[in-house]
């Protein structure tokens, strides 16, 4: 909270964040950033075998499980959805438990949790996603 109060400004990656942030009075500080990420070439598809997913029919979210990061709003809109594609969320957070446990209460059957992912299981991920 003293970073919020004593900052100048207040750098954020995504939307939710600048949100929430700004909920706590400090929107005159938060600027919104966006930013991508550097997708490799990757020549494997050992993490989509074990997920027993195919490249393109699914849809990936990589992140921590915090509110402010969305998954949420996500996983709720996506269970609206008419499609074959499955969604893929990789990622956990082991100090926000009842967000987490929240969260995998989903009974849609397309969308597959992996818990934490790192290097080139993301980038398989990441190379062969539709979106």
């Amino acid at each position: 909270m003293l970073t919020l109060i004593y900052a100048h400004a207040i750098i954020v990656d995504n939307i939710f964040q600048k949100e929430f942030i700004s909920k706590l009075g400090f929107g005159d500080k938060v600027h919104f950033i966006p930013y991508g990420s550097n997708i490799k070439i990757i020549n494997t598809q050992n993490t989509l075998k074990e997920l027993k997913i195919n490249p393109d029919e699914y849809i990936l979210f990589v992140g921590r499980f915090a509110p402010e990061k969305g998954a949420d709003v996500l996983i709720k809109g996506f269970e609206k959805t008419k499609t074959n594609k499955k969604l893929v969320i990789v990622g956990d957070d082991i100090f926000n438990t009842a967000y987490v446990t929240e969260l995998k209460k989903t009974t849609d059957m397309r969308i597959i949790f992996t818990g934490y992912l790192y290097d080139i299981s993301v980038e398989e991920l990441m190379q062969n996603c539709y979106l």
